[in-house]
């Protein structure tokens, strides 16, 4: 049994059109983040899938489209990993995680404002 590459870029078309779709509910679903590792990891594969489909039957501007949005994906998934590495500083060294809404720490040389200075009260 032989397969061709349009039957292997179709069957790739379509598992990408699915995973795209997925990732999409995921994300509109509260399931996925949408800055999660899952949900860009996800949608570069669905963009991979869909890409080489569009390169098989020679649909250049959807193909384009696709490695673009995987080109997104790449630098998300950076950025991502960037603050994954912050989390993991803070809990080595005994910090713990910052609370999910918790505001951002203030920088050590900031000094607050005192509230009749800030609204000219003396």
């Amino acid at each position: 049994m032989t397969f061709s590459i349009g039957a292997v870029a179709m069957v790739l078309g379509w598992v990408g059109a699915a995973s795209s779709m997925a990732a999409y509910y995921l994300v509109s679903s509260g399931r996925f983040a949408p800055d999660s590792l899952r949900y860009h990891a996800l949608n570069m594969a669905a963009c991979a899938m869909l890409a080489f489909a569009c390169l098989a039957t020679r649909s250049w501007p959807s193909m384009v489209t696709n490695l673009m949005f995987m080109a997104i994906g790449v630098h998300m998934t950076w950025k991502v990993r960037d603050r994954i590495l912050v989390r993991a500083k803070r809990v080595l060294a005994g910090a713990g995680p910052r609370p999910v809404g918790a505001p951002q720490e203030a920088p050590a040389e900031a000094l607050p404002i005192p509230v009749a200075a800030a609204v000219g009260v003396n």
